[in-house]
């Protein structure tokens, strides 16, 4: 992934999505 600079999070940053997906994966399986 590849940072520009000064651009503000959009709703939630991608790290958080990823997490989220990560941890729900783990709750289901």
């Amino acid at each position: 992934m590849t940072e520009t600079g000064g651009q503000p999070p959009v709703s939630f940053p991608v790290k958080d999505v990823a997490g989220l997906l990560f941890l729900l994966r783990r709750l289901t399986r």
